[in-house]
């Protein structure tokens, strides 16, 4: 299991661009969903000032600054290594197959530029669970990313190749939170990974962004399938995978919580069944 937990300082796609229009902290109507977080979150939103005018100038640097900490995460994303993995699971050939199991995943965190914040991820192979957390307050220009996957190792065995209907199933967690201004995005995906060629299927399950000010929240399950070419002799794993980035500018509060690092608990991604069905 790899573990990554960072705090600095005191701790479909949606950007709304108000110009002109001054937004103050204290005047904005905390969302139901943000009047119990954890100490941690308390600590950067009290730093949003009394009274502060933002404008599209505000906007734009905060998104420059998430999809700046979204380029590094997209630099450290690795597939889980499946090097240590004693015994691999066969798949048969134009046989179906289901998995209720996880053998390993992998997860990283960071940020970009400087501002106070929190970034962290981790997965849990026994759970089957991904989690990843990043958030920024105010205080200076900058990003935090997180990012983990999980999933089951596999071997094709027999002769050939044959298309199959990859599937999985399981359930989220989480939610994006902006105040005063800021830019915040998830990215759920499933992935095929090939060991053998190098090469991968995905399918995107959630991917939503925030900007300026809002709350969003998911807690759903998700049926999710890919049609991928199985080669007999190939090492696979397929996983699931989060992937969240937050960046504000000056004053704003951004967070993308989809797990524990960020001091609460409750927010996740996690399947209950991996099929292959030819």
């Amino acid at each position: 299991m790899n573990r990554f937990a960072r705090v600095l300082g005191l701790v479909g796609m949606v950007i709304v661009l108000v110009i002109g229009i001054p937004l103050t902290a204290t005047a904005q109507e905390v969302p139901e969903g943000l009047k119990e977080v954890s100490d941690l979150k308390q600590q950067l939103i009290s730093l949003l000032p009394e009274n502060e005018n933002v404008d599209a100038h505000h906007a734009e640097k905060a998104e420059e600054a998430r999809r700046n900490a979204e380029a590094a995460m997209q630099e450290a994303i690795a597939v889980p290594d499946h090097s240590s993995v004693r015994y691999r699971t066969q798949v048969h050939l134009g046989t179906d197959a289901i998995f209720y199991t996880a053998d390993g995943g992998n997860a990283d965190a960071g940020r970009w530029g400087a501002t106070p914040g929190a970034w962290g991820a981790d997965y849990y192979a026994g759970m089957r669970r991904a989690e990843a957390a990043s958030l920024v307050g105010p205080g200076g220009w900058g990003g935090a990313w997180a990012w983990a996957n999980v999933g089951k190792f596999f071997t094709v065995v027999g002769e050939g190749s044959r298309v199959a209907d990859l599937r999985v199933i399981g359930d989220l967690n989480g939610y994006l939170s902006v105040l005063v201004a800021g830019s915040t995005s998830v990215t759920v995906k499933f992935v095929l990974y090939n060991y053998t060629t190098g090469t991968s299927y995905e399918t995107v399950i959630l991917n939503q962004s925030l900007g300026l000010a809002g709350y969003s929240h998911w807690t759903h399950g998700f049926n999710q399938g890919i049609p991928v070419l199985l080669q007999a002799g190939h090492d696979y794993i397929a996983y699931i995978q989060v992937e969240t980035a937050s960046g504000v500018y000056g004053v704003g509060y951004a967070c993308s919580d989809w797990g524990r690092q960020d001091g609460d608990y409750g927010q996740y991604i996690q399947y209950s069944s991996i099929s292959i069905n030819f």
